[in-house]
């Protein structure tokens, strides 16, 4: 199942006759206070490891190891509008890791009572466009 857990669930005033209007597939709007109230916690997942062996790994922080590896084009010229097509090209392999472990936790939860919830696999975007994409592919 995808989901989309968006910070700012609306059009911004930049978009046109749509500004500030939730986007259509909005089924709750739980604000963060709520969040916060509610004892909800996300625990991020870095990558703690890429193939290059390096004591930080590249993958720590995916948009300044991706950033490099775009060509001129890819990054959009001088409008700086990257194309999320090239980013998930490069963003693929570590998407696919962070999913393996991701897969080896809700394994592990499910060894445990956790009342049938399992843990959630959550990819932060830096755009609609670029969720856009990443929603095909998933």
């Amino acid at each position: 199942m995808c989901v989309d857990l968006s910070a700012t669930p609306y059009y911004l005033a930049r978009v046109g006759q749509d500004a500030n209007r939730p986007f259509p597939w909005v089924v709750s709007d739980f604000g963060l206070v709520d969040s916060i109230e509610s004892g909800l916690v996300k625990i991020p997942q870095l990558a703690v490891r890429d193939t290059s062996g390096a004591a930080i790994p590249g993958y720590f922080n995916i948009w300044r190891w991706i950033l490099p590896r775009l060509t001129a084009a890819e990054r959009g010229g001088r409008r700086g509008s990257v194309q999320p097509e090239a980013i998930l090209k490069h963003a693929h392999v570590p998407i696919a890791m962070l999913g393996g472990l991701w897969e080896l936790l809700r394994a592990e939860w499910g060894r445990r009572d956790t009342a049938g919830r399992p843990p959630v696999f959550i990819i932060v975007c830096k755009n609609t466009a670029l969720a856009k994409v990443i929603h095909r592919c998933a």
